[in-house]
């Protein structure tokens, strides 16, 4: 296990692992990224972040209305106030 995984929480791991994109997917976006610059770039970065944002937080909002692990439920309710947060700010 990595370092960073280990100073993740738990349920932000099961969460994580419910949502996870092929390496594939990562790696085709990086080079669409690599091939980017000025506002292009912080453009394309924006409209990535954002959608990002957005899939993390109804990942978090089915969780806390649908989810059977209640360590997952209780930790997708207190953080689902902060990503949401985030996304109003993007």
């Amino acid at each position: 296990m990595r370092v960073q995984q280990a100073k993740t929480p738990l349920p932000m791991r099961k969460l994580r692992a419910q949502a996870t994109r092929s390496a594939h997917d990562r790696r085709s976006d990086l080079e669409a990224f690599s091939k980017l610059n000025g506002s292009k770039f912080d453009d394309a970065y924006m409209r990535f972040a954002v959608g990002s944002h957005q899939k993390e937080t109804n990942l978090f909002t089915n969780e806390t209305k649908e989810g059977t692990d209640q360590d997952l439920k209780t930790f997708a309710s207190q953080t689902l106030p902060t990503l949401q947060h985030h996304l109003s700010m993007a």
